[in-house]
This record gives structure tokens, C-alpha cells and sequence, in this order.
């Protein structure tokens, strides 16, 4: 998850300038902010024919910015009773745990990757995405 400042802050660009002017305190945050990558997470509409919902994750900086390199994300998939398993979709390689609740998902060179979560239940169903940093984002799918 990226740094919350309020709607309208500069306090980023801020530091930022701070650090490119030789402030060491600005410069040790902002080489915690480069380091921290999050993974956007979206949900395209549920295929209900199939009982699926296509997610897709974009990993990005602390600017919102899509990072484009291979990074490795832990998803894992939490329904309430159904299914919840996943297979890859149209980007990325799943490195262990495909048709499972828990996968090792390898992102493309754009840093993308897309799963096809299954549950027949008409239930709620969490997905939480870790990056290769550690920090987690939070989904939930609502299958009707």
C-alpha cells in the first residue's frame, strides 16, 4: 500500500527535494519510498457462466507509478466456503500453487500479471496480494 498523505499534499515531492538537495534524514526516507512497491489490484466483472472473476495486478510505486520489471507476488485467494482456486490469466507465470487458493505468481516484464479466480458460491471471497517487498493489498470479490 502506498504512502496515504492528504488529498492534495506535496509532502512526496517535498522530501524528495529535500533529498536532491543533500538533506540525509530526506534522503534515508526516500530510499525506503524507492524501495516500496505495492500491487495494484483490480476485478473485471464476474463470468457467471464460468463462476469466475478475472483479477489483474499492476505492481507500482509509492507515486502510484507502474514499475516495469519482473517482480514476484505471493496471491492468495480467501472465500468464505466455495472454491476460491486460481490459475493464470493473460500475463505472468505462475510459479507454484496453480489451481490452488495460494500462488507464487511471476509478474511480466511490465510488471502485470492476471489470475482467473473460480468460486460457485454466491459469496464474498478476499484476495491478498504480497509483494516482493512485503507490503500487502486487500480485494474482495463478490460472486452473485
Amino acid at each position: 500500500m502506498p504512502a496515504l498523505f492528504p488529498a492534495g499534499s506535496n509532502a512526496l515531492g517535498q522530501i524528495r527535494s529535500l533529498a536532491t538537495r543533500g538533506d540525509v534524514i530526506a534522503q534515508a526516507l526516500m530510499a525506503i519510498m524507492n524501495g516500496t512497491h505495492w500491487v495494484k489490484l483490480t476485478a473485471a466483472a464476474e463470468n457467471t457462466g464460468a463462476n469466475t472473476i478475472t483479477i489483474t495486478g499492476q505492481v507500482c510505486d509509492q507515486d502510484g507509478q507502474n514499475v516495469a520489471a519482473t517482480a514476484q507476488v505471493v496471491v492468495e485467494s480467501i472465500p468464505v466456503s466455495g472454491a476460491g482456486t486460481m490459475t493464470v490469466g493473460a500475463s505472468g507465470t505462475i510459479k507454484n500453487g496453480s489451481g490452488t487458493k495460494k500462488v507464487w505468481i511471476q509478474t511480466n516484464s511490465s510488471g502485470t500479471f492476471q489470475l482467473v479466480v473460480l468460486n460457485a458460491a454466491a459469496e464474498d471471497n478476499l484476495i491478498v496480494a504480497t509483494a516482493d517487498n512485503g507490503e500487502t493489498e486487500v480485494l474482495k470479490l463478490t460472486y452473485v
